[in-house]
Parts: structure tokens; C-alpha cells; sequence
């Protein structure tokens, strides 16, 4: 058998450079489970894990307070209640009743009026 020697050299952004035979290829190492929160906006609430919508609570324009129910799902032969993180204005119902969901999909958003907008800082100085 011919013997061959590799080297693996892992960088400080994560990547891997694996040498084999005088030739390198770099690999980008990506997380097995990334974290999609922070993609999420702030005040979505998500689905726990994959289930049937079986009741929406709330409609756009609604004021709740945290606490408030919003949806409720059947998963697994389980009620599973979500409701509002934050008190404010909901903003965005993404389903209906009937609709099968998937584990993190946004169910709704509730935003707070009270939370910096990072948009009203673009405009001119005043």
C-alpha cells in the first residue's frame, strides 16, 4: 500500500485547510444547528415544534400584553400555547387556523411601540 499523509489546520474564522499531496483545499465549517433568532424580528413568536394550527387568537392591529394568547397549536396530541413576550401591537398574524406549521416558523409578531426604531436614526440630523 502506498502510505499518505494529510494535514488538517483549523483557522481563527473557522474555516479548515486540509493539505493532501503538496495541494490545500479550505473548508468553511457551518454550525450542524444554526441559530435562526437572530434573524427572527423582534417580538416574533415561533412555533415549539411542528404542529396544526388549531385557533388564532388575536388579528392584526390588536394591543395585547405579554402573556396574552395568540395561537395555539396541536403537536403530538399536545395543546401548546403561544402567547405575546412583550406588550405592544400585533403586527403580523402569518397563519390560520388549519395550517400545518413547522418547528421555528414565525406564528406572529408583536411589536413594542416603546422600542428604539432603528430607522427613524437614518434620516437627516436635525
Amino acid at each position: 500500500g502506498r502510505r499518505t499523509v494529510a494535514r488538517v489546520v483549523a483557522t481563527a474564522a473557522g474555516e479548515r485547510l486540509v493539505g493532501l499531496d503538496g495541494r490545500w483545499v479550505r473548508f468553511t465549517v457551518r454550525p450542524r444547528f444554526p441559530d435562526l433568532t437572530a434573524t427572527l424580528a423582534a417580538g416574533a413568536s415561533t412555533a415549539p415544534m411542528p404542529g396544526k394550527v388549531t385557533s388564532v387568537a388575536v388579528a392584526l392591529g390588536d394591543q395585547v400584553t405579554a402573556g396574552t394568547l395568540l395561537v395555539t397549536i396541536e403537536a403530538m396530541k399536545m395543546e401548546h400555547r403561544i402567547t405575546a413576550a412583550v406588550d405592544g401591537e400585533v403586527t403580523s398574524v402569518a397563519v390560520s387556523v388549519g395550517d400545518q406549521v413547522d418547528a421555528g416558523q414565525v406564528l406572529a409578531v408583536v411589536t413594542d411601540p416603546n422600542a428604539p426604531d432603528d430607522a427613524d436614526d437614518a434620516g437627516d440630523p436635525a
